[in-house]
């Protein structure tokens, strides 16, 4: 009765110790990344590509809250491993503030979260909260140049393809770069139909999906990146009803109610796609 008393003392210091030392880590945490905080808000507020931001740390934590139980249940052995990861996303830090390269800043944080849960509860845990921590990575904007350049890849496609479909429709339409001339207009493919805009949301989302399907990591990787030739395809669809509602109608759609419903379409057209191909995949 006495050994029980006295581990079960010992246990509740521990966690108590645990708590103490987790709520000094996550004040570190936000003194040390309260700029960079304020960056990723302000880009998920300014820029439309991100603003699903701020829902992305909170899908993070339910799946963690999701997992409480499983965790409960596993072996905590702290892995001095995790002092690499640590060490790394410190290095990461001073290349960010020195370079003054946010989304650089950004990273690390996330590779420092890793770090911290290796050091104190070990391999088992991490590989159970890995998923949800690395999901972090989509509220974070990426490194404009590539990404500029992956845009302007994707609207000279979508340019050429609108064009094609657009003449075997029989209308008459000339092409020049990103810019669709047709007899009562002109469309221009720009930034917002290119697919990008809708692309890095859904990529979350078809990450999510996979994430809660049950298959091989191949069969899974094929799942999320099946977004990418579908948000395409959808996105061109939409500039193909643009040059015909421009042709039938007089009228370039812009803005306004009906530019915006078609950019939702364009979203559930490969989200069911994502589902359909996740049926036909038996995932």
């Amino acid at each position: 009765m006495i050994n029980y008393l006295s581990k079960n003392r010992i246990l509740l210091q521990y966690n108590k110790i645990e708590s103490s030392l987790l709520i000094i880590i996550f004040i570190l945490l936000i003194f040390g990344y309260v700029e960079n905080f304020r960056w990723l808000f302000a880009k998920w507020m300014e820029n439309p590509d991100y603003s699903h931001g701020p829902l992305i740390p909170i899908i993070s934590i339910f799946m963690v809250f999701q997992k409480r139980h499983i965790l409960k249940k596993l072996k905590k052995q702290g892995a001095n491993t995790g002092l690499f990861f640590i060490l790394g996303a410190i290095l990461l830090r001073i290349v960010g503030l020195r370079g003054q390269v946010c989304f650089i800043s950004s990273y690390s944080f996330i590779l420092l979260i890793i770090g911290i849960v290796l050091f104190l509860y070990g391999k088992y845990i991490l590989k159970e909260v890995l998923f949800p921590i690395l999901f972090l990575i989509f509220m974070i904007p990426f490194w404009g140049i590539p990404l500029a350049q992956f845009s302007n890849i994707l609207k000279l496609l979508s340019s050429k393809l609108s064009f094609e479909l657009l003449s075997i429709m029989g209308y008459v339409i000339h092409k020049e770069g990103v810019i669709l001339y047709l007899s009562k207009g002109t469309l221009e493919v720009a930034d917002p139909c290119s697919g990008l805009r809708s692309l890095i949301s859904l990529l979350a989302l078809g990450s999510l999906i996979a994430y809660y399907s049950h298959g091989s990591f191949v069969r899974k990787s094929i799942l999320v990146f099946s977004t990418i030739p579908l948000a395409f395809l959808a996105n061109t669809i939409r500039i193909v009803f643009f040059g015909i509602f421009l042709e039938e109608n007089g009228v370039l759609i812009s803005e306004g109610f009906l530019h915006t419903l078609t950019g939702m379409c364009v979203f559930m057209f490969t989200l069911l796609g994502v589902i359909s191909l996740k049926k036909c995949m038996k995932l």
